[in-house]
């Protein structure tokens, strides 16, 4: 299955042992996970802005996302659906690389549900699939 992993997932997964880690380590043996710019810069500016790693530390950490999962495209039509811009860009993003779901942990994405019949699901969820 092709699914859009997003940041806080990401994050939570490159900097803690634990649910995300393990989960992002599952899907590299057994989907295609995808990240797309969009993603990476939003989690560049988590790990240095929020987390305050140093940019080594950054580019070491979003190198292991870039050498083990696949580059989906950004999309470049907005849709306007959430209230958080950069919620929009992921289903938008979602959309456009026809993943079959959306991993992540961002409540305001969870609520939906779906997005253009695509499942938005949670960590938790992610074993049961």
């Amino acid at each position: 299955m092709r699914i859009l992993v997003d940041t806080n997932i990401l994050v939570s997964g490159l900097v803690a042992k634990g649910a995300c880690f393990e989960i992002l380590e599952d899907l590299v043996y057994t989907h295609t996970p995808l990240y797309t710019s969009h993603i990476i810069k939003e989690c560049e500016d988590v790990l240095f802005n929020k987390l305050q790693f140093s940019p080594p530390t950054v580019n070491v950490l979003l190198a292991v996302i870039k050498n083990h999962y696949h580059k989906g495209l950004s999309a470049t039509k907005a849709v306007n659906v959430c209230r958080d811009p950069e919620d929009n860009q992921v289903l938008a993003d979602a959309q456009l690389n026809k993943v079959d779901f959306i991993l992540t942990g961002d409540k305001d994405l969870l609520s939906l549900g779906t997005f253009e019949g695509i499942p938005i699901i949670s960590p938790g969820e992610y074993w049961k699939i």
